[in-house]
């Protein structure tokens, strides 16, 4: 099988640029059928968080209003993770771990430690890629990368990104959160929490296909260390440089 390098099912793919490569790209699809795990979602329906006419919305204001509450209480988050990616059809095609440590705001350093190796860091200005399959690092201005790295939006309570999306509140303490823009690469994020704290995520890109991340190992609040979202190119790395 041909290697797609690992990105689109996270950041979804914009050309030659970072949400092409942090996790792993597969079929094209043109729907949504997500699959949430009962341990993530304290049992809620699969089928139920897949509809789009799902029950019990609270839309817009109300929604928005107790997400970014709950997102302002969070500092910092790190955890373990499991990303099982899905077709049109509900089947799972791929399976990839690693961990992650975010903090607001706008700083992030997401480990992918399998299929393959690869490595994100955001420092608050520069987003950093590192492939070492290609040996190459890229970087990108922040500025222009955070509407298509959607993990990034947990780090900020800024009103004028958020007026970006249509927020619902769903069963379970989930909520979906949607794109406004038909060009966006990333079309909707699904959030879970268990009480404040953010328990598990999927995201749908502009294909269609859809990522499922099961989170362990959740510590929020912590005190870090500076260095986690620094990053320097490692020696003989090529460095694309395109902020």
């Amino acid at each position: 099988m041909k290697k797609n390098f690992v990105g689109m099912a996270l950041f979804t793919s914009m050309a030659n640029t970072v949400l092409t490569a942090m996790f792993t790209a597969t079929l094209s699809v043109n729907s949504f059928a997500v699959e949430v795990n009962e341990q993530v979602l304290n049992s809620a329906s699969a089928n139920e968080l897949a509809t789009p006419a799902t029950n019990n919305l609270l839309v817009n204001n109300e929604a928005k209003t107790e997400l970014l509450a709950k997102l302002a209480q969070l500092e910092n988050l790190a955890a373990s993770f499991t990303q099982n990616i899905y077709d049109v059809d509900n089947n799972l095609l791929q399976t990839g771990q690693g961990q992650f440590t975010l903090a607001a705001p706008n700083y992030l350093n997401w480990q992918t430690t399998s299929p393959e190796e690869s490595t994100l860091v955001s420092d608050g200005e520069t987003l950093w890629l590192f492939d070492p399959f290609i040996e190459q690092v890229t970087a990108y201005s922040l500025a222009n990368s955070i509407s298509n790295t959607p993990i990034l939006l947990l780090t900020s309570t800024d009103e004028s990104l958020w007026q970006q999306y249509d927020i619902s509140q769903m069963a379970n303490e989930a909520f979906k959160v949607v794109a406004k823009s038909e060009d966006a690469q990333v079309k909707e994020l699904l959030l879970a929490f268990s009480g404040d704290v953010l328990s598990g995520f999927t995201i749908v890109d502009a294909t269609g296909q859809h990522s499922e991340f099961l989170l362990e190992n959740i510590a929020a609040n912590q005190t870090l260390a500076s260095e986690v979202f620094s990053f320097q190119v490692p020696e003989g790395m090529l460095l694309d440089d395109q902020r």
